[in-house]
């Protein structure tokens, strides 16, 4: 988490630097004000803490001014002092996210931090969705679709393993929203495959089937690229893994590195059943629709060549989620706020 500390005085305390410190990963300063407002859109932080003096209350329309120009991607708390405290009713006005205090104990400013610290990992995870979404949208409405529903197959998957004692105590909540969110990433690649091969209504040559098999590896390059400024990120971690390996069959004869078994990472096996499900039921320009039946049996012929058996166990029992994923789902909840 980044944070930028507004302001000059009012000394902060050890207990709130040790919290910071452990909590950050980046924490910078600037004394001024203006300064803040003449180069906001040099920065990307998560939270902004401004340093207050009763003084302060004077300069409501900069803290106004920096509500606006954040309001919707950064955080911003008020650090006071026990002076401070008389003064709270004034400080509501404001409108900031919260307060904290220098005479705060440690635990009681970790958990301020730590909540803020989820509420900025959630932020960049939807962000980045939405943005592929978009992109994707403009390209193709019927991949967008594919994407939201592959999502909620990945979830029904992810919560049915989660059921099996061998998956307790692995598969988390935290696990199963990222890998709903991270499963829209799947196919990030094809943005870069030429639309001549992408939306090609005739059997692929050997060239055009090789273009499209690389956005596998083009899907991982472009995630990387955001992991490098994001390298806490367990969800970044995750859509990596699926966007490189959800082409990868259990048996090790898919691509793009034939990984075999439980070499390839949980996420990616989860994603594999519900992508080709999609896939199968999904009306193509090159193919009609499979029914729920056709598809059904499709995967679970596949098990142990294609698929996890382990997973396709769960899609057997989770059935009825499926068919409601696939039939009645409206398409309202889809929209990611």
């Amino acid at each position: 988490m980044k944070v930028l500390i507004i302001g000059e005085g009012n000394h902060i305390s050890e207990t709130v630097s040790r919290a910071l410190n452990k909590v950050c990963s980046t924490i910078d300063y600037l004394p001024s004000f203006d300064q803040v407002l003449e180069r906001h859109n040099e920065f990307n932080y998560d939270v902004m803490i401004v340093k207050s003096k009763a003084a302060l209350l004077e300069r409501s329309k900069v803290l106004h001014e920096l509500k606006k120009h954040y309001e919707t991607r950064t955080s911003i708390y008020l650090l006071l002092s026990k002076e401070d405290r008389a003064n709270l009713d004034v400080f509501i006005d404001f409108q900031f996210d919260g307060v904290i205090f220098n005479s705060e104990s440690y635990m009681s400013i970790m958990r301020k931090l730590t909540f803020l610290k989820h509420a900025s990992n959630r932020y960049q995870k939807l962000s980045l969705v939405q943005t592929y979404i978009d992109l994707m949208d403009r390209r193709d409405i019927e991949t967008a679709d594919h994407l939201k529903r592959v999502a909620y197959y990945s979830k029904v998957l992810a919560e049915g393993l989660r059921e099996h004692e061998k998956y307790k105590k692995l598969i988390t909540s935290s696990f199963i929203d990222d890998i709903f969110w991270a499963s829209h990433l799947h196919d990030v690649g094809k943005l870069v495959i030429k639309d001549q091969v992408l939306f090609s209504s005739e059997t692929f040559t050997e060239v055009e089937y090789a273009i499209m098999k690389n956005h596998t590896l083009q899907g991982a390059q472009i995630l990387k690229s955001q992991y490098k400024t994001r390298r806490h990120s367990r969800f970044l971690k995750i859509s990596i893994s699926i966007a490189k390996y959800h082409h990868e069959y259990f048996n090790g004869t898919g691509y793009p590195e034939q990984l075999k078994g439980t070499r390839i990472p949980l996420p990616a096996r989860i994603v594999a059943l519900a992508d080709v499900f999609d896939a199968l039921t999904s009306k193509r320009t090159y193919k009609d629709a499979f029914t729920f039946e056709e598809a059904k049996d499709i995967i679970i012929n596949q098990s142990g060549t294609h698929f996890d058996p382990e997973i396709v166990e769960v899609f057997k029992e989770q059935e009825h989620r499926f068919i409601h994923i696939c039939d009645e789902m409206d398409e309202s909840i889809y929209q990611i706020r």
